[in-house]
């Protein structure tokens, strides 16, 4: 009885560190570029230190790019090149930060979005494990760009005012049946 016992902790020990990974998974962020990454392959780095070190403050301010205070925390690449004084080409501040979404945007469903994109984008995507599986895309993905003003313009009015259309969108012209279709109110 004593050896089953013996033989069983060593799993659980394994399992018990398997759930802590899982919990903890990749969910802390670098402060230059941004990526998520696991807490062990992060390294901290502290400003003052770079800035005892003669580091000049733009270029602080420029990899420093999300400020949190005691969070200073940058992944492998991130922290070799602001060692050596360079700028990471993954960081945030040189363009790459993902623009904040207006809240009137958030409001526009599925169709009303799709009318006011400067691109459509057609893939075909598929289950591989039944509806609940693993999603996979198919073939090409396909970029149509799209004129706003063209959009607007080509609107059916109706005689009443009552400002709603139904939508039906189809990838080309000659297709009989429509990818997306819907309610949009003006």
């Amino acid at each position: 009885m004593a050896e089953c016992k013996k033989k069983k902790k060593p799993w659980r020990k394994y399992v018990e560190a398997f759930e802590v990974g899982i919990r903890e998974s990749c969910s802390y962020r670098c402060n230059c570029c941004g990526r998520l990454g696991y807490k062990k392959n992060l390294k901290n780095l502290k400003r003052w230190k770079l800035e005892e070190k003669g580091s000049n403050s733009s270029f602080l301010d420029h990899v420093f790019a999300i400020e949190k205070p005691g969070l200073q925390k940058f992944c492998k690449t991130c922290h070799t090149d602001i060692t050596k004084n360079k700028i990471p080409k993954l960081c945030l501040s040189n363009g790459l930060d993902f623009p904040v979404v207006e809240p009137c945007i958030l409001e526009l469903n599925r169709v009303e979005e799709r009318l006011v994109a400067p691109c459509h984008v057609f893939q075909t995507i598929w289950s591989v494990m039944g509806p609940l599986g693993q999603l996979r895309g198919k073939g090409g993905i396909v970029n149509v760009p799209v004129d706003l003003d063209t959009t607007v313009s080509s609107l059916s009015r109706l005689s009443t005012n009552s400002n709603i259309y139904h939508v039906r969108l189809a990838r080309r012209k000659e297709y009989q049946s429509n990818y997306m279709s819907g309610i949009m109110d003006l």
